[in-house]
């Protein structure tokens, strides 16, 4: 198996921006006084960045050899955070309540696995169109 990477700082790196981007949204969040904050969004992306590193890194002896596919780990990390976003959400009587708390933590998990397969300025654009959308349409009352 080949998953000694030569540059262990390149994954402190990826860990670190992937928790600082997904964090970013966490704090916004937080502000909001939603149930998912920083420290939840800040995991997500984290781990979500970890399996897309395990994904990439650590299969690369089968690729060609079986039918692993490297890029089923990254698609079952989105269904995975479909059931925590899921869990986020409630209704009272016609109001719907955590769609976007739920729509942002699927995005940390986003946010974590292109960190995590060096797509470093989708990364960061899409942490800060997030910030603009979650922040600042917020306060203008833009749901």
């Amino acid at each position: 198996m080949n998953f000694l990477i030569p540059d262990k700082t390149d994954i402190i790196i990826k860990l670190l921006l992937a928790v600082f981007l997904a964090g970013i949204i966490g704090i916004e969040r937080q502000r909001a006084q939603k149930a998912a904050g920083f420290r939840t969004y800040s995991l997500i992306g984290l781990g979500a960045c970890m399996l897309t590193v395990v994904s990439i890194g650590a299969f690369d002896d089968y690729i060609g050899i079986t039918s692993f596919d490297p890029s089923r780990i990254i698609s079952n990390i989105i269904v995975s955070i479909g059931f925590i976003g899921a869990g986020l959400i409630f209704h009272q009587g016609i109001k719907v309540e955590g769609l976007t708390t739920a729509a942002g933590i699927w995005l940390a998990a986003i946010i974590g696995i292109s960190v995590g397969m060096e797509l470093y300025f989708l990364a960061i654009a899409g942490t800060v169109v997030a910030f603009i959308i979650m922040g600042v349409l917020r306060k203008l009352k833009l749901e």
